[in-house]
């Protein structure tokens, strides 16, 4: 499909998404994560479905693109994201505050899946994200059409 069919019809999802996600805050623990602007590449599949790439701003998320896979129900959007390596960040215990500065651990980034809504009238994206295995801070993200 060409960048201009992509445009010209807002229930074809195909096509570049520029959006931003962020950890929630935990109350008493943690006061919730820096945004991280990052860029979506979609293509469609058959049925609903839809693959792509995903590349984080490497000064406050991943340097590496991960990949994306999902699927699509009407006005409903759930993708699953990996990336290749985690990257983690430093959280001053007194303070709780998270520091900018992001460094390679050397471990497998664990999956995380993103659900939300097509907001298909303002080629908007917008939802909820978590980690597929549970006990980890999840966020909210967003995304709009670039």
């Amino acid at each position: 499909m060409s960048a201009w069919g992509a445009l010209s019809n807002p229930w074809i999802i195909e096509g570049t998404w520029l959006g931003e996600y962020q950890y929630a805050a935990v109350p008493g623990v943690f006061a919730g994560g820096l945004p991280t602007k990052f860029t979506l590449n979609l293509q469609e599949t058959k049925y609903g479905f839809f693959r792509g790439s995903v590349q984080d701003d490497p000064t406050t998320g991943m340097a590496e693109p991960g990949t994306i896979f999902g699927w699509r129900s009407g006005e409903r959007i759930y993708f699953l994201k990996r990336m290749p390596s985690r990257y983690v960040r430093q959280m001053d215990p007194e303070t709780k505050q998270v520091s900018e500065r992001i460094r390679r651990d050397g471990r497998r980034h664990p999956t995380i899946l993103y659900t939300g809504r097509w907001l298909s009238g303002e080629n908007q994206l917008e939802g909820r994200w978590r980690f597929v295995r549970p006990g980890r801070v999840p966020g909210t993200w967003f995304a709009k059409r670039g």
